[in-house]
């Protein structure tokens, strides 16, 4: 054989295979890597390649074939490109769905444990405690439910063709079973619902798990959200925190936020308001609204900080500032000491 014997789907992914390998560097790679890297076997490279003199010569002599895959290769790329930047809508869409719920349930009463207190801030009796602080359960297991935005469609367009999206989920499978750890974090959220892959909560907290051990905040955040919730992963609110610890300290502002939580909450750490204020003020500076909020409370009620009014007014400014209409209110409240 002299080459590839047409637009055959095993010989486009050993030609994409090829290309990503001589793009790392790597020019003396075996045909049973390629093999593995394409997720084809040795006679699938057998019946299209001679040896791999062919295979290079198909790759520096490009048919007609070859225009559909270079664009298909250049869709791939485009979407590891931009796989980042969907997760990034995807936690935006998460917190929609959080301050959706939230709203609800505060119209149905339904806030457990801070319900009561909110009866009451209502009549402007008592300091209002933090909504999102009552929330961290339903977050937490939230985040299991709308992290999986269809991140690699999102990426490419809604257009298409459903054997690109599949190649391009294979090649990321692919690089994340290399050990590629930002592909292992986008195989983790794409396991929580993309289209081609099955919702597979375990294999989310698999690959999740393999990309946090290698650093990737991210993933901390995630599996983190998934321990505290026992979701794909046994509840272990401690190991969270540690999640959370090893995230906040990358620079991942909900991490911060969550750990913030969990010294206030004593969920998984020793209750601890001081290092509660100390992360609120960290994630809070870097514009994370609810822990604005939140900070905003400590101060008002003296938990972990000195008490102090006027830190706490300027804190619902900055979260008011924001659109967060329960800061606003809060805010008007310090501001005319509690008159209408």
């Amino acid at each position: 054989m002299s080459g590839p014997a047409g637009p055959d789907k095993a010989a486009i992914r050993l030609m994409t295979a090829a290309r990503i390998l001589l793009g790392r560097g790597d020019t003396r790679f075996s045909i049973a890597r390629l093999c593995r890297e394409a997720r084809v076997t040795e006679g699938d490279f057998d019946r299209h390649f001679e040896n791999r003199a062919a295979l290079f010569q198909a790759l520096v002599k490009p048919s007609a074939a070859e225009a559909a895959l270079e664009k298909r290769i250049g869709l791939f790329e485009q979407s590891l490109a931009d796989l980042s930047d969907n997760v990034r809508k995807a936690e935006h869409a998460q917190a929609e769905a959080i301050a959706r719920l939230e709203e609800k349930m505060r119209g149905t009463g339904r806030l457990g444990y801070f319900g009561p207190l909110y009866r009451a801030a209502r009549r402007w009796r008592l300091p209002l405690p933090s909504r999102r602080m009552a929330m961290v359960g339903v977050a937490a297991l939230l985040v299991a439910m709308t992290a999986g935005i269809p991140l690699l469609q999102a990426a490419r367009g809604n257009s298409a063709p459903r054997d690109d999206a599949a190649d391009s989920i294979a090649m990321l499978q692919a690089r994340a079973e290399d050990g590629d750890a930002k592909a292992q974090s986008a195989l983790a959220f794409t396991y929580l619902g993309s289209p081609g892959v099955a919702r597979d909560v375990s294999a989310a907290a698999r690959w999740a798990r393999a990309a946090a051990d290698q650093g990737d905040a991210n993933a901390q955040y995630l599996i983190g959200s998934l321990s505290l919730a026992g979701t794909g992963v046994p509840r272990d609110p401690g190991q969270a925190v540690s999640w959370f610890t090893r995230s906040a300290a990358a620079g991942n502002v909900k991490a911060m936020h969550n750990l913030a939580i969990a010294y206030v909450q004593g969920n998984g750490a020793p209750k601890n308001p001081a290092a509660a204020a100390r992360w609120f003020a960290r994630a809070a500076s870097q514009g994370y609204v609810d822990s604005a909020f939140d900070l905003a409370v400590l101060y008002e009620q003296g938990l972990g900080v000195a008490q102090s009014p006027r830190e706490a007014l300027r804190w619902y400014r900055i979260a008011a500032a924001s659109g967060d209409r329960t800061a606003a209110a809060r805010a008007h409240f310090l501001e005319t000491d509690g008159q209408p």
